[in-house]
């Protein structure tokens, strides 16, 4: 095989630390979900996915506040900014320390698993020296640590 999928992360809902929020399909007028935009951020794709697995899409669209990536909806739903916003489970810590202001409201799952892939594209030793590493215990411990599965 000439890839190795080395990694695979969720992508979850998330809100404001202790905030009361209304149910995603009963926001209001001034209500806001942050999320990547659908076209060029992945994360933004999958928000969208699920959304319109669960038929919320047309309650939730009026309501988003497109964003150029997963760091800015943390952001934006840390500063208050939104409501509730869409990141990857990794997004929620900043090394081994979670996010304090905000809080997860759920696992979003979609159809396809968010896997992270590698493939070698050079026969240089450092290049296999790097696939030997990603596929050993080390490497999955160091991964496990920022919140990969």
């Amino acid at each position: 095989k000439d890839t190795y999928d080395y990694a695979h992360n969720q992508l979850i809902l998330i809100k404001g630390r202790g905030i009361k929020t209304p149910p995603l399909d009963q926001l209001k007028r001034d209500d806001h979900v942050a999320m990547g935009e659908v076209t060029s951020v992945p994360a933004g794709k999958y928000a969208k996915m699920y959304l319109d697995k669960h038929g919320l899409w047309d309650k939730v669209e009026p309501h988003v506040v497109y964003t150029k990536d997963v760091r800015e909806v943390l952001n934006y739903v840390d500063k208050g900014n939104a409501n509730y916003g869409f990141v990857y489970q990794t997004d929620l810590y900043a090394g081994n320390t979670q996010d304090i202001n905000v809080e997860k409201v759920k696992v979003t799952p979609i159809n396809q698993p968010i896997t992270y892939e590698m493939g070698r594209i050079s026969d240089h030793e450092l290049s296999k020296a790097w696939v030997t590493f990603m596929k050993s215990k080390e490497a999955k411990s160091i991964l496990k640590q920022y919140h990969f599965e």
